[in-house]
């Protein structure tokens, strides 16, 4: 396995832009699909070509220790405000 730490600011327009050497490490190319997995530990970017479906379920355990998912994101919704 290798690993790739890239530093990137995002644009005025909510834009990334992947190093040459991340982009090498993924294998992918221009208008390649990614998908980025963002949680509160920060954002993983993985190979998007496979699709989605191999990712569904990532954080089940996670959300455990508050109850769930959907009791989480009503707790969170909470906060919000009206």
């Amino acid at each position: 396995m290798t690993t790739t730490v890239s530093v990137v600011r995002l644009s005025s327009k909510n834009q990334i832009v992947l190093s040459k050497a991340a982009r090498n490490t993924l294998g992918v190319k221009p208008r390649a699909k990614l998908i980025l997995i963002a949680d509160t530990f920060g954002v993983r970017v993985v190979d998007g070509s496979k699709g989605i479906d191999r990712y569904r379920g990532i954080a089940h355990d996670f959300y455990k220790q508050f109850g769930g998912g959907a009791a989480y994101l009503k707790k969170e919704r909470a906060t919000w405000g009206n």
